[in-house]
């Protein structure tokens, strides 16, 4: 996580935000309750693509993002967000080693990961009507890292369409161990979305720090 990852992220992070803000009207609420410092574990729901360029849009301070490993062979965005300093894990939302340090290391310097609990689970299966899936367990190993705050967050869709999209036979391979993608298979394309920021829940406090305590509360 050196300095080059942070300049460029907001290199991009500028624009892209210049340009989701003009697609989708974002409604936010509870942003006060955004800590402005320290090490922070930031939690979503995870409906659509869109999903972290409309949190980073929001947030003013960087979000390490921990992502699909298979992102990293999309030819230039694979290329830009491991620049960006993001976090690879693979599908069921494990970490290797590596990058479990590389997570921890940004909570240490009191920076903010961005989670996804479901993983690409709710995406990838392709049912949109659905209700959201189980979290993975990693979570709870990150929020329990010292003076770590829990930022629980949910976007919320007001208007949206699906939209068919064409997944290369390279990346579709990549996916196919753990899911048998539909053909078609479709996006969801927000037109407009609340996001909500609920109150910080400091995991030093909670009577119940197990792993199914955090994930509750989540």
């Amino acid at each position: 996580m050196n300095r080059l990852h942070h300049y460029f992220y907001f290199f991009f992070r500028h624009p892209i935000a210049f340009v989701i803000k003009r697609m989708i009207k974002i409604r936010v609420e509870g942003k006060h309750h955004i800590p402005n410092s320290g090490a922070v574990v930031l939690v979503s729901n995870h409906r659509s693509v869109y999903d972290p360029l409309i949190i980073s849009s929001v947030l003013r301070r960087r979000i390490i993002w921990l992502v699909a490993n298979y992102l990293r062979h999309i030819p230039f965005f694979g290329w830009a967000i491991k620049n960006a300093g993001m976090v690879f894990v693979n599908l069921e939302g494990k970490s290797s080693a590596n990058s479990k340090d590389q997570a921890l290391q940004a909570l240490e310097k009191s920076q903010i990961i961005g989670v996804f609990p479901e993983g690409d689970d709710y995406l990838l299966k392709n049912d949109f009507t659905a209700e959201m899936e189980p979290f993975y367990s990693g979570l709870a190993t990150l929020a329990l890292y010292e003076n770590t705050i829990l930022l629980p967050t949910v976007l919320v869709p007001v208007k949206e369409n699906i939209k068919r999209i064409w997944i290369p036979n390279k990346i579709r391979k990549r996916i196919n161990g753990r899911y048998a993608l539909p053909k078609p298979m479709f996006i969801i394309r927000y037109n407009e979305v609340k996001y909500i920021i609920g109150k910080p829940i400091d995991v030093k406090t909670l009577e119940d720090k197990s792993t199914q305590g955090i994930l509750k509360i989540t």
